[in-house]
């Protein structure tokens, strides 16, 4: 399986770095370009054979190689024919004007130079080795292309991205199509949710008074140690627990007060804090409240009742 790469003789400087990279990036994967581009019979041959077994189909889109006598047009519409996975890589031109040229709305341009710009053609590549079962050799394969930027870049540390694709955080994946059990989407989603919910009532039950705290500790139980103390537990919430801390590490949710210590979860038996189960009830009942916004658009503080209603939520039946 290959890599084919659709350029004009004018971009060959910059396609060249970017194929040196490419071949180490993946590998695996033979990474295709036509270094001299002799035209005639025998090289439409050759090209034509190469984009129809190609897995890939790298187009690298400049005014250059989009001009009607470019020798890509053929390449393209080999690459149409053959129903291949395109990925453009723009060169000062717009990427709206080369989505028409394309015919494809929803192809995905990476457009700029540099390393950032590379992992990003990396990651659309990437999708066009993606089957429609679940495999973690993409996850894998992320891993690695971080761990290789990581090498050569000297002026950009990826240890945040690496440790995304290590802990298999996949609400943070972003462009990248991977897919990978330990923490999907929708359990990073709903860790987040919780947690602004959280940092949403510190914050206002600091804003309360002494009588008005009282009233609601008085009406639930621990309400206190509920609203002040975040965690999760060492029994199936290992991984929340490390998610917490991956976002507190890029600069979220660091005013909130943990249960614990910053080097892992409590042990079963020491929390003082609820489990997911009673966080989801009380995510629920957070967000069937009415409107938070004034007629002025100011959120509003929670009131006594607004925090006996959630905090109960939480508690166990009897």
């Amino acid at each position: 399986m290959s890599i084919f790469i659709s350029y004009s003789h004018d971009n060959k400087q910059i396609v060249e770095q970017i194929a040196n990279l490419l071949e180490l990036a993946f590998p695996s994967k033979y990474v295709f370009w036509d270094r001299r581009l002799l035209g005639g019979e025998d090289t439409d041959n050759k090209l034509h054979e190469q984009v129809r077994r190609c897995q890939v189909f790298v187009f690298f889109a400049s005014h250059s190689s989009m001009s009607e006598n470019s020798y890509c047009q053929r390449e393209v519409a080999w690459a149409k024919e053959y129903d291949k996975h395109i990925v453009p890589y723009i060169f000062s031109v717009n990427p709206e004007e080369v989505v028409r040229y394309l015919g494809d709305g929803n192809i995905f341009c990476v457009e700029g130079s540099g390393i950032e710009s590379f992992a990003k053609l990396c990651g659309s590549i990437f999708q066009g080795f993606t089957t429609a079962t679940y495999s973690n050799a993409h996850q894998r394969q992320m891993l690695m292309l971080y761990q290789i930027l990581d090498k050569l870049d000297d002026d950009y540390c990826y240890e945040s991205e690496i440790n995304v694709y290590e802990s298999g955080y996949e609400l943070e994946y972003g462009w990248a199509p991977v897919s990978y059990p330990p923490l999907n989407e929708k359990k990073c989603q709903e860790v987040r949710d919780i947690l602004s919910m959280m940092e949403r009532l510190q914050s206002d039950w600091e804003k309360l008074s002494d009588e008005e705290k009282a009233e609601i500790e008085e009406k639930t139980r621990g309400a206190e140690y509920t609203i002040m103390n975040i965690g999760f537990s060492d029994y199936e919430e290992t991984k929340e627990w490390g998610y917490l801390q991956f976002l507190r590490r890029r600069g979220w949710f660091r005013d909130l007060i943990l249960v614990g210590n910053e080097y892992g979860p409590l042990k079963e038996g020491g929390d003082t804090f609820p489990n997911l189960p009673q966080y989801r009830g009380m995510l629920d009942m957070y967000k069937a409240r009415p409107d938070d916004y004034d007629n002025y658009g100011r959120r509003r503080t929670f009131t006594p009742d607004d925090f006996i209603t959630v905090i109960n939520a939480c508690l166990p039946t009897e």
